[in-house]
C-alpha cells in the first residue's frame, strides 16, 4: 500500500559572519510545478550554532504521492522554500540573509540547502545554471551529476539536468564535475566562469567557451527595498540602428518574504531618439519565470515571445496595464 504523505529530510548548512545566529525560519515543500500548492510546512527557532553552523530538519507529513484510483498515482518531487527575516541586526548593521544553493539529492533522498548570513554590504551577485547533457544527444538530459565551485558550493543536477547556483559573489570559480550519473564518466574538463563587480558573468576553458559580451543581460536591484522588487535587463541593436530593449520586472523570486500589491510604475525614456513602440507581457511566475530568466541571460526573448501571447498594453483586465506616451514627471526633469 502506498502512503501519499512521508517526511522530507533536510540538511541545512550556514556560513555566518562572526556573532550571528541562524534565525528562526518557515520552511515549505510545495509542487514543484505549482510553488503556491504548499505540500507540507515546519517552523524552526533561532539557534546559536555551537560549532559548525547546521541543522537537520524534518518537514513532517508532506504529500508526495497523488492517488487518483486503483492503481492510478503519480509522485511529486517537491521543491523547498524557505523564509528569511528581514528585520535583524547586529550591533546597530542590518543582517542579510540569502541562499547559496537548495536542491535534491537522490543518493541520501533529502535535501541539501546552503544559506549565507552577513552584515557586510551585499554586492552584486550571480545566479546561473548548468545543464548536464548526453554528449551524443545534447537534448537528453541528465540527473545526479554533482558539479563543484572551487571555493564554493556543490550542487547536484535535477530531474531536467540543471545544477542551480545562486547569489554567488564577484570572483573567478574553477567548475568541477565531481560525480557523474549512473552509466556516465565524469567530464575531465574544468571551465572557469569568471563573475565582476556588476555581476556580470563569462565562462571559458574546456570545450566550452562563451561570454555574455560587450552588453550584458543585468539584474537590477537595491539594498534599500524589499528582494522581491527587482528587474532583468538588455537591448540589442540591428543593422539600422534601432535598438530594442527587453526588461523583466520581478524576474527573481523573494528570497526573503513579501509582497506588494500597490501599482507599480515604469518610467521609459530615450535620449537622442524617440520610443516607437512598447509592449508588454504576462508572465507566469510559476510556469514561465524560470524559462524566460534563461532567455533573458541568453539574450533569446524575441524568439520565445510567442509564448506568452498577445500584449496586454492597454487591454482590458481587473488589473489593467495601461500607459500612454509624451508623458512626463516632474520628478524626473532635471535643470
Amino acid at each position: 500500500m502506498i502512503s501519499k504523505y512521508k517526511d522530507i529530510y533536510v540538511d541545512q548548512n550556514w556560513n555566518l559572519d562572526e556573532g550571528l545566529s541562524m534565525p528562526a525560519q518557515t520552511l515549505k515543500a510545495v509542487d514543484s510545478n505549482n510553488t503556491d500548492n504548499v505540500l507540507g510546512s515546519t517552523r524552526v527557532d533561532e539557534e546559536t550554532p555551537g560549532g559548525q553552523a547546521r541543522r537537520s530538519i524534518i518537514i513532517p507529513s508532506v504529500k508526495t504521492w497523488n492517488i487518483q484510483g486503483e492503481r492510478q498515482f503519480t509522485k511529486t518531487q517537491p521543491k523547498i522554500t524557505q523564509t528569511f527575516p528581514t528585520d535583524k541586526t547586529h550591533y546597530g548593521k542590518r543582517i542579510s540573509y540569502y541562499e547559496n544553493h537548495n536542491y535534491y539529492d537522490p543518493s541520501t533522498k533529502g535535501y541539501n540547502i546552503h544559506n549565507r548570513g552577513t552584515v557586510e554590504n551585499v554586492p552584486k551577485m550571480a545566479s546561473f545554471t548548468i545543464v548536464k547533457t548526453d554528449k551524443k544527444d545534447p537534448n537528453k538530459k541528465l540527473a545526479g551529476a554533482r558539479f563543484k565551485l572551487l571555493d564554493g558550493p556543490e550542487v547536484v543536477t535535477d530531474a531536467n539536468g540543471e545544477a542551480v547556483f545562486n547569489n554567488i559573489r564577484p570572483g573567478t570559480y574553477t567548475i568541477f564535475e565531481t560525480k557523474a550519473p549512473n552509466g556516465y564518466k565524469v567530464n575531465q574538463e574544468y571551465p572557469t566562469i569568471n563573475i565582476d563587480k556588476d555581476g556580470k558573468i563569462s565562462l571559458e576553458g574546456g570545450s566550452a567557451s562563451i561570454s555574455v559580451g560587450s552588453n550584458p543581460t543585468q539584474t537590477v536591484e537595491h539594498d534599500g527595498y524589499p528582494d522581491y522588487m527587482n528587474a532583468m535587463q538588455y537591448g540589442t541593436k540591428d543593422d539600422k540602428g534601432n535598438v530594442t530593449t527587453y526588461i523583466f520586472l520581478k524576474a527573481n523570486e523573494a528570497q526573503r518574504g513579501g509582497s506588494t500589491d500597490r501599482d507599480t510604475r515604469l518610467n521609459l525614456r530615450m535620449n537622442n531618439g524617440s520610443i516607437s513602440k512598447v509592449e508588454v507581457f504576462d508572465v507566469d511566475p510559476d510556469y514561465q519565470r524560470k524559462d524566460f530568466k534563461s532567455y533573458m541571460t541568453s539574450q533569446t526573448v524575441e524568439s520565445h515571445k510567442g509564448e506568452l501571447g498577445a500584449s496586454v498594453l492597454n487591454s482590458p483586465h481587473n488589473y489593467p496595464i495601461n500607459g500612454k506616451g509624451n508623458t512626463y514627471d516632474l520628478s524626473l526633469i532635471h535643470i
